[in-house]
Order: C-alpha cells, then sequence, then structure tokens
C-alpha cells in the first residue's frame, strides 16, 4: 500500500464553507473553490517542484495528475478546484482538490492510537482490496494508493513522495 504525503514536515488547513461541502462526499454540492494553506518547515520554493499534497482524507494535487489518475483508474474522482498557499505565499501551479469516496479497511490501528501527523505511517492489512487504485482507509482516512497507480504517476514525471506502510505482524 502507498500513501501520497505531504513533505516533511508540512501541516495542511482548510478554510471557508467549501470545507463543509468537502465533508459531504456530495459531488453534486461540491461547488466551492478551496483555499489550502501549508505550513510547515520546508521553503515554498522547493513545494512549486511537486505535484501532490494530502491532508488526511483529502488529496490537493495538479490539474495535470488529477487527470492522469482518473484515465488510469477509469474512475472521475471528484474535483474542486484549489488555491494552494504557503507560509502566506501561493504556489503557482494549478492545483484541484480529489475527493476520494471509495472507502477499504486497510489499517489495523484506531483512530486514537495512531500518529495523526501528515506524513503518519501504520500497520496495513497485506493485501487490502482497493477499489479504482485508490481508495480512504475507512478507520483513519488517509488515502492510500495501489502500487500500480504510483508506479504509472512516476513513469509519466510526476513529482510526489510516496510512503509503503509497514505491514502489520498483529
Amino acid at each position: 500500500m502507498q500513501k501520497i504525503v505531504t513533505p516533511s514536515g508540512m501541516v495542511a488547513t482548510f478554510e471557508g464553507s467549501a470545507v463543509r461541502e468537502l465533508s459531504a462526499h456530495d459531488p453534486q454540492r461540491h461547488r466551492l473553490p478551496v483555499t489550502v494553506q501549508l505550513r510547515g518547515s520546508v521553503p515554498g520554493e522547493q513545494l512549486t517542484m511537486w505535484d501532490a499534497f494530502n491532508a488526511l482524507d483529502l488529496m490537493i494535487v495538479t490539474s495535470q495528475m488529477a487527470a492522469e489518475i482518473r484515465a488510469f483508474s477509469d474512475r472521475d474522482w471528484p474535483l474542486r478546484r484549489a488555491r494552494v498557499f504557503c507560509q502566506g505565499a501561493q504556489l503557482d501551479k494549478d492545483f484541484v482538490v480529489l475527493i476520494i469516496d471509495v472507502h477499504a479497511q486497510v489499517g489495523v490501528l484506531r483512530a486514537t492510537e495512531a500518529d495523526w501527523t501528515p506524513d503518519a505511517a501504520y500497520p496495513v492489512q497485506p493485501e487490502a482490496h482497493l477499489e479504482h487504485e485508490l481508495a480512504l482507509d475507512k478507520e483513519l482516512l488517509f488515502p492510500v494508493l495501489s502500487d500500480e497507480l504510483v508506479n504509472h504517476l512516476r513513469r509519466a514525471g510526476f513529482s510526489f513522495e510516496a510512503r509503503r506502510y509497514p505491514v502489520s505482524r498483529t
């Protein structure tokens, strides 16, 4: 299992009433643009090299990467326009929020036991079934990608950080 994560130390916060719309996972209501504030120790110029970030249950990706994910997974994932800022300066890329509305039982820890940091790794059940190559862990709501999708995105030239979750020994 893989997860696209924020660069080390980044924290994303969402602003405005769009957040309530996003939480509903209702494609008919996804109208407002989303403002995403990234904060952390990574300089903004370094972030311009990345095509993807995630903040728990939402993936913020460039429009080009979203199109590639939708084509490869053969699914029209709901999208929202996103304005992404780091330390108050807007990143110069066309970002969208890709809303994952497919859930899979992947994690084996309770949310209260998890390390709630943007790049948290936690044990997973081996060979979890992912519909359309992508799902949210049902319990902790982290995006999880198939190895096939991650490898495809890398071959297509996209820049992101991926972590392989450790396999649970329990």
